[in-house]
């Protein structure tokens, strides 16, 4: 299981002063970070350079499915080989959530065209605390 230092700042009173004071937390993947809704993920499809998912998000009759691509390339440009796909995915998924609706969402898409439509998306997305907890 990996772990990850995260610094936090923590303000403390101490006899009328105010001290900043660094603190460190240690996570583990097995935190939930993101209370959304829920999303499943399916390989439909694998070749030498690219991966298709089918990708449900939502509630029973409030779901809505896509079709996923994933370059190869652009995976281990992301994730260097650290995590799987699907969980890159489920990533980008809860970073496009945040943005839209999952109606405004495409049902169907490359990952690389998240990348045209908000530019911060692979910025966001390559940092150890949003890539690497699930």
């Amino acid at each position: 299981m990996q772990m990850e230092n995260l610094p936090l700042t923590k303000l403390s009173i101490s006899n009328g002063n105010l001290k900043n004071r660094k603190i460190f937390l240690i996570f583990t993947e097995s935190i939930q970070l993101n209370p959304m809704e829920p999303i499943q993920i399916v390989k439909k499809t694998e070749s030498t350079a690219e991966w298709e998912y089918a990708v449900l998000v939502g509630h029973e009759s409030a779901d809505v499915g896509f079709l996923v691509k994933i370059d190869q390339r652009h995976w281990e440009e992301l994730t260097g080989g650290r995590v799987s796909p699907e969980h890159l995915i489920k990533k980008s998924f809860w970073f496009l959530l945040k943005k839209q609706s999952k109606y405004s969402i495409p049902q169907s898409f490359n990952l690389r065209d998240i990348q045209r439509r908000f530019p911060e998306y692979e910025k966001h997305i390559m940092k150890r605390g949003l890539l690497w907890f699930s």
